[in-house]
């Protein structure tokens, strides 16, 4: 529900013009549709350039242009949002108040950090509410040179209207999954849908059908670049490809992967 109201908002915006400029065609190396059955909401690439999406609570590696469902999660577990690789066969997933690393070889999902932070780790603390909140991310990203997770937590209400109340950046040691700093956005609806390191401190996230640059040490963002020219309505998946020089998106309206070129994009900037 909260992904087709943002649908309709993203048509809303467009309806009424905007002054972030659109990209143009000649950004789009190549697309393709998912062509799974199950709705994908998140795609990473491995450091040995294996594409694997997060659909339906399952893990899909592509093999030979085609996807191998290669885990699935137990019933009951809670939805899963996004996915980023780690190396070696593992993979860091967002899930409601918290994150898990999966070991592929094994199938283990094991807690591995968490959105709800000890004393003096948030910059400042959610308003206070009667009713009860929950904190959700829908995206995850690695920076791999600092060994650093970072996500997008939204505090929402934990109720039918889910009205966003807070929303940080947030970044946790890769290895033991400590919290070490939640970094306030001052936009309480920001939601991004993807999210990818640019060149730490500075990541790239995906909100509708914007891509945005965040500073993680202020908290500054700034949408730069529109994708709706594109047809990309609803941004679920970012993917820096540097050994290729690609922007891989991940479409959740359309459930297209579409690939741009990063040089035009980082440009754009």
């Amino acid at each position: 529900m909260r992904r087709l109201l943002g649908w309709l908002l993203i048509a809303a915006l467009g309806a009424c013009g905007s002054e972030v400029p659109d990209a143009g065609d000649e950004l789009v190396v190549r697309e393709e549709a998912v062509g799974l059955a199950f709705f994908a909401q998140g795609i990473t690439l491995t450091p040995e350039g294996q594409v694997f999406l997060l659909a339906g609570n399952q893990v899909f590696e592509r093999i030979d242009g085609v996807w191998n469902a290669r885990w699935t999660a137990e019933r009951g577990t809670q939805v899963l949002e996004d996915i980023v690789a780690l190396g070696e066969g593992r993979f860091a997933l967002t899930t409601r108040n918290m994150g898990y690393e999966l070991d592929l070889a094994t199938g283990t999902l094991t807690q591995h950090f968490c959105y709800v932070p000890g004393d003096e780790i948030r910059e400042e603390d959610p308003p206070q509410t009667p009713t009860p909140t929950v904190e959700i991310s829908r995206s995850v990203a690695y920076a791999v040179d600092e060994n650093l997770l970072v996500a997008n937590p939204q505090t929402i209400t934990d109720d039918v209207l889910q009205r966003p109340m807070f929303s940080e950046v947030a970044i946790f040691d890769r290895t033991s999954g400590d919290e070490l700093q939640f970094r306030n956005l001052r936009d309480a609806d920001f939601s991004a849908g993807g999210l990818a390191v640019l060149d730490f401190p500075t990541l790239l996230a995906g909100e509708g059908s914007s891509l945005v640059e965040i500073d993680f040490d202020t908290g500054a963002k700034r949408r730069f670049l529109g994708l709706a020219g594109l047809g990309i309505a609803e941004i679920e998946g970012l993917v820096i490809d540097r050994a290729a020089g690609e922007l891989i998106v991940l479409d959740g309206a359309t459930q297209r992967i579409v690939t741009l070129d990063l040089a035009q994009v980082e440009a754009a900037r």
